[in-house]
Parts: C-alpha cells; structure tokens; sequence
C-alpha cells in the first residue's frame, strides 16, 4: 500500500493491521478511505490502495501426516539384508551401556545434555555398521523398562546427504575455536528435515530425498515440525499418556557432511531441555553409522568425541574373525537357499577362501553367492580358486582406483586433490600394510594423518597395544588394487591365498616378499631400510644385524638361475650349484620364453636371484642374504593338516646352512620349524625367521600355508586373541 501523506507514521499503520475491510483492487476515494481510520488528509486525491489478504492458512496436523503415510507405498529399496544376525558382544554391551545411560537420565527427569549419550559405530566398508543400527532396537528388548511397558522404542533409519538440506553456504570453522558457529535458520531447517525423517520412516520405511519430498506433499506440503509428528507417532501407535517414547535415531554415512551432522547433533543434543518435547514423553538416542570415528571428534570440539556437553561414544569394527565369519556365511547359504549350508566349517579350503574375503561383510554375500551358484561339491583347491577370481574381479567393479583415490583423507590444500598426490599415498598404504608398519592413529602421512586414511574404510586398523596399531587390508581388497595399479611385481604367489607352498614353490614366495618391499620402498621414495624392517620386525638377530643397513635401488628385477645338471663340482666350494663361486657374475634366465642366459652382478643391488643349490634345501639370493627355507615332511605334500609335528632347526643345521652362504654380507634363515637356542647363540652376520615369526612374517600372504602349520590349539588361541582385540 502507497499513499502519499505528510504523515510518515500513518504510511506504517496502513500497512499494519489497521485496516478493518478486506478491500479488492478498485478506486477508493482518498479523504473517505483515509479520513475514516485517521486524522490526516493526503496530499493528493489520486490514490489507488491494494491489499491482498492472506487466505486462512491450513497447518500441519497429525491427521495429515498418518494420512500421508496410509497413501504412500514402499518406494525405497531395503538398506540391508537382514540375514540371521551374529552377534558382536563387545559391541553389543556398548550399545546396550549407552542406550541404558540414556533411559536412566531419562527416568531421572534430567534436562542437563551431559546426562545423555549418542552412539557412533564406525568402521570400514561393508562390515556391518549398519546392520548393527537396525538390531539395536533387538538389543535392549531384555530391559526391565521396556519389558514393563513404561517404553515404546522405534527405530529410524535416515542418511546424512547434502542434498537433504539447503543451507546455502556453509559457514566455516572458527580458526580460534576449531568450532562451527550456531546458525538458528540452520538448526530450525535440521528440525524440519529430522521430523520430515521420522515421520516418512515410521510410516512408509522409505528414507531418500526423493521418498521424503512426496511424503511432504502427501501430508499438505508444510514444513514438519517435531512436536507435531511425535503427537502423531503417539497417536498412530495407540501409546497410553504415560508411556515413553524412545526412538532410536539411526544417521547413517554421517561422515558425509560434517557440518550436516554438527548441526543434526547440536539439534538433538537440545531436545532433552525442550519443554514441548518433554511434554510428550519422547527421548531421541542418536545412532551415528559410518566409516570414521575421528569424523565425530572433528564435529565440534577437537580432541573430544562431543557436541557441545553432549557426548557422541564410539566403537570401531574391524572385520569379522574366523568364528564370526564362519557364521555369518552360514546365515547367508541359509538365507538364501533355504538349507544348512553343506561346506564343513572345518574344511581348510573353505576357510582360507573367507579368511582371504577379511571378515567383510559384503564382499562374504558376493562369496556365499558364487558357492550357492557352483552347485557342486566343494572338494578341490582349483574350485575355490575359481571362486577367488571371480571375487577379486567383482571386487575390482565394486572399488574401483576411483573409490580408492576418494578415500584418501586429509585434504587439507588443493594440491592434496591431485591424482598424484594421492597415488602416493595409496602406494604408502599398501607398503605400510606389507611391511606391517607400527603406527599411531597420529602417525603422517603426506599431509594428514591414519586417522584421516581410516576414514575411507578401505583399510582397518588392528590394535598392537593401547597406543600402536597395524594397518590392515584384506588380501582380496590388495588384489584388486594391484591390478588397478598394474603393479605385476606382487605376482600371483603372493595374492593367491590357495597356493601350497612347498620347496619348490616356497623360495618363490620368500623372492617376492623381498620384491615388493624393494619396489613399494622405491615407488615412495625410500632408499634405505635395516635388516630388521625388511623383516618386519620378525627376525631375530644381534642389534648389530638388526641394524645393518641395505640401500633400496629403484626398478630391483627378479631373476631365476637356469636348472642345469651337475657337471662338474669345485671342491673348494662344495655346495655351489652350476660353478657359483662368485656372486659378480652369476647366470641367470634372461628370457624364459626362449631360455636365453645372460650373467649379472648381484652385488650391485639391482638384482634380487633365485638360485639352485647342489643340497636339495630351497633357497633364494638376494644382495645381503641368502633365504633358506626346508618344508618339512608335515606339509610336502597333499592336506595333511595337524598331523606330524614341523620339527626343529638345531644351531648345527644352522651354521651347516650358514657355511653355503660363505661371502654373502649376512645370513638370514627363514623356516616354517621351531628355533630352540637364543639369539647369543647366533654366528656374527646372521640372524634367523622361524615358527611363529615366520608366520607373522608372511602376514595377509601364504594363507593355506599358514593353516596347515598350525596346530588346532594354535589356531583357537590366535581366534581367541582376535576375538579379543575386536
């Protein structure tokens, strides 16, 4: 409305509610429509006032809302699949810890947020998150509050996605807090959205944008606001007044938005203080369900898993062990085909096969697939090695070098985005799983930190002791990225977790240890490694051994010497195969498709070789060391698991197999046989891999090796102390 006074004031009243007609668009007479309501003449008779009154707003009700979720259909695909749920106890009892703690300051009547507890469950891709948020509701059924009737618990699943809420721009942390800043237009849209949330779940378990957005229109089109839907919960439930309401509020891939899920935490964390909301009886847990805890520290308060005075508790999954691997794919075969699955659990190539899948969940649904499709008995190594390419090139589609690139954490420059940059940091990981590196979870790398890295869920980190941990992949995931790397060093030895290893085999695998230590070394820039990282830590040597320094050369090649006969034999040298008597010049295979020989010098570093020796013990040369290694008759050939002991290496073996590495710069044996004396008792420049230690040595790698060289305690100990560390 404009009408020209000398009255300032009246221009303000005439658009206030002073105006007592609803009036059209029509020619009024100035001093009759004026000097009705005020004491002032216009200045002029020409005057033209349009007011456009607002229709009588409808509001959102429960009516609409119950309405909206009787229209509506399932259009969402379920998020998981809910096989027979096996259990995690230690993640179990957390939950149950936390959601008790809530109730209690529930029933307290406390408004403080500190009385109260969200949960975060992290962990890498595919190991079960998630499904842990659907069971916790299965969790607590056992509570006396629940069991008495004084709760009524419901659960909702929503995804953390920018899209779900416009913000706009979003503001930034504050450089001298480290904090996000309190926006209230923000808080009220994350009002809006969590109650739009719960009401199309609740009624219609549908939970993406799109799903959301019909549910609104569905319901009149108006904002949702919180006290409104958990009325109509109430009433579409038939609770009675004095019971409580508990949802648990599952957020799942909350690492997607951080600012997104401060603001959603920031949010609930102020519900318990909310008068309309006590009013209705209604308690909101937060279940957070995503790939990093460390995301959760970063939200609002550095170093402190909180929101403001509300704590956010995390647990870490790592991948299942055996047992629980074991059976989740039973549940799986069940599931699926409605029988007990027919695989022995004891059956060793059963077990190597979901050992080498590392307790993901996700990629054991693919596994138990390719079984359920082979319909056959599954009797022979070669089947379940068919299994195991299948897996690792679905494995290939599902992560792609893309995903890989993506998970990198810690980009904290534009630089940090470059392909290179964190092609670099991939390759860091893969040497750091490898040589299985101790670490912190503040450990560098490149400009971030593992906690940054961990974030990607492509990788888990195993924990050592309270501070230190190794990085872990399982070999199928190495498998796939080395062929996305085109890294043909690792060689089918290595990443084929069903081939036996014998005296024929086993120098191979022991070769190419040592070659992708060299090569990922050189590929990170690392010129130089001691003795006892090249052996991970396994070996055991004098300090001064431990300590000897081998320079890295790039582009080391692996060489193999021709398997000629004996001719002739040096008695000054009587354990030298096809005339070896120096390691300047030693013979070897130049084309293996043409048997074309060449000679190299092996001292330079260049060369990693494999020699034959006049003694049938299988060996391998290397520039500082000659790797021994007898297969006992225990596991020469065939299955013949737990059946005969591996036996022992005496020091007189030792210095007998030392005497044929006469002018190597230093000695180390590696076997699969228990190593009685100690370390004193060891000649100078030598040091020895044996039993237990070589076994650790070989790490994701030689798994069918490795179970047959362990006795049944072994292994229920090693599950046990797994099961343990989960």
């Amino acid at each position: 409305v404009n009408i020209s006074t000398n009255d300032k004031d009246l221009e303000i009243k005439i658009h206030a509610e002073n105006i007592k007609e609803q009036l059209k668009v029509v020619e009024l007479s100035p001093f009759k429509i004026v000097g009705e309501y005020f004491n002032e003449i216009p200045t002029s008779n020409d005057i033209r006032i349009i007011v456009q009154t607002p229709a009588t707003e409808a509001s959102l009700s429960t009516e609409s809302i119950i309405n909206a979720g009787l229209k509506m259909q399932k259009m969402d695909e379920y998020i998981v699949t809910m096989y027979k749920y096996i259990e995690r106890p230690h993640i179990r009892l957390f939950i149950r810890d936390r959601i008790q703690n809530n109730l209690d300051a529930f029933m307290r009547e406390s408004s403080r947020p500190n009385d109260y507890q969200g949960i975060s469950i992290s962990g890498g891709s595919g190991t079960g998150k998630t499904r842990h948020g659907f069971e916790a509701k299965n969790m607590i059924s056992d509570f006396d509050e629940i069991g008495d009737g004084s709760f009524k618990v419901i659960h909702i699943f929503t995804q953390v996605d920018f899209s779900i809420v416009n913000f706009g721009e979003y503001p930034a942390l504050d450089p001298s807090t480290k904090r996000y800043p309190h926006i209230v237009e923000h808080e009220k849209l994350v009002s809006q959205h969590l109650a739009l949330a719960i009401a199309t779940y609740l009624f219609t378990e549908n939970y993406k944008p799109r799903s959301l957005s019909h549910f609104k229109s569905l319901a009149g089109g108006f904002a949702m606001d919180l006290p409104t839907v958990l009325l109509a919960v109430r009433q579409f439930c038939q609770m009675l007044e004095k019971t409580k309401l508990l949802i648990l509020l599952q957020l799942d891939e909350y690492q997607r938005d951080q600012y997104l899920t401060t603001v959603i935490l920031r949010f609930i964390s102020t519900l318990v203080s909310d008068a309309k909301v006590k009013q209705l009886n209604a308690l909101i847990v937060p279940i957070c369900t995503g790939t990093a805890p460390t995301k959760i520290e970063e939200l609002d308060n550095p170093g402190h898993p909180s929101v403001t005075n509300y704590m956010i508790y995390d647990i870490h999954m790592s991948p299942m062990g055996m047992k629980a691997s074991l059976d989740f794919m039973d549940s799986i075969i069940e599931y699926r085909t409605k029988k007990i699955n027919p695989i022995p659990r004891e059956d060793p190539l059963y077990r190597i096969l979901i050992g080498a899948v590392g307790g993901i969940a996700v990629i054991m649904e693919q596994c138990a697939e390719e079984l359920i499709r082979m319909k056959v008995s599954f009797t022979s190594a070669e089947q379940a090695r068919e299994i195991w390419k299948v897996l690792v090139e679905w494995l290939k589609r599902r992560y792609t070098l893309k995903n890989w690139l993506d998970s990198i954490g810690g980009r904290k420059h534009p630089e940090d985005n470059k392909e290179v940059k964190r092609r670099h940091a991939v390759l860091k990981l893969m040497f750091w799983v490898h040589t299985q590196k101790l670490i912190t979870k503040d450990t560098a790398l490149n400009n971030s930190t593992i906690r940054d890295h961990e974030a990607g869920g492509l990788i888990y980190l195993e924990a050592v002791d309270g501070t230190h941990y190794k990085i872990k992949a399982p070999l199928i995931l190495i498998a796939s990225l080395v062929s996305h790397l085109k890294l043909g060093f690792f060689d089918d030895i290595i990443l084929d977790p069903l081939r036996r290893l014998d005296e024929d085999t086993f120098p191979i695998f022991i070769i190419h240890m040592h070659l992708i230590t060299y090569r990922l070394a050189a590929m990170i820039g690392i010129r130089n490694m001691t003795i006892k990282d090249i052996y991970f830590g396994y070996i055991m040597a004098s300090e001064e051994t431990l300590s000897r320094t081998i320079n890295i050369h790039p582009n080391v090649e692996y060489k193999a010497a021709p398997i000629l006969e004996m001719r002739k034999n040096d008695p000054k040298h009587p354990f030298t195969y096809n005339n070896l008597t120096t390691r300047e010049k030693v013979s070897v295979i130049a084309d293996t498709n043409s048997d074309r020989i060449e000679t190299v010098d092996t001292t330079t570093g260049h060369f990693i070789v494999m020699t034959r020796k006049r003694s049938k013990s299988a060996d391998a040369l290397t520039p500082h060391a000659d790797e021994q290694y007898k297969f006992s008759a225990a596991i020469a050939s065939g299955h013949p698991v737990h059946k005969t002991s591996t036996g022992d290496v005496d020091l007189k073996e030792f210095k007998t197999e030392l005497e044929k590495a006469k002018g190597c710069e230093c000695f180390v044996l590696l076997t699969i046989k228990r190593f009685l004396h100690g370390v004193n008792e060891l000649p100078p420049k030598s040091g020895i891999v044996f039993g237990d230690r070589l076994l650790g040595f070989m790490g994701i790698y030689g798994d069918l090796t490795k179970f047959i060289a362990l006795s049944p305690e072994e292994e229920s100990k090693k599950e046990l102390e797994r099961m343990v560390i989960d």
